[in-house]
């Protein structure tokens, strides 16, 4: 029996470009708890790509794995930051 090859590069596109298209989306509510929420939503995604290599690719070995889930964790970061400058999300909201 031929075991199933779950595809761990296409999971992380769409989640990229998930995490990358919520901030147009949450943005305009950052003073409201957008911001809150990006913020939890690009942690929960940068632990899930994270781990993901080590639950996909089991047979290989364990340093090639930790390099995949840094590489993941890093350009998962990478993207986050991106949707969050460029989507112009406000920090400052109110100042008293």
């Amino acid at each position: 029996m031929q075991r199933q090859i779950i595809p761990l590069y296409p999971i992380a596109a769409i989640a990229w470009a998930g995490i990358f298209l919520s901030a147009f989306l949450i943005a305009p509510r950052s003073c409201e708890g957008g911001l809150e929420l990006y913020l939890l939503g690009g942690a929960v995604i940068v632990l899930v790509l994270s781990s993901l290599p080590f639950m996909l690719l089991r047979n290989k070995p364990l340093s090639s794995r930790l390099t995949i889930a840094t590489l993941l964790g890093f350009i998962t970061v990478l993207v986050w930051l991106a949707g969050f400058f460029i989507a112009d999300f406000r920090i400052i909201c109110r100042l008293f």
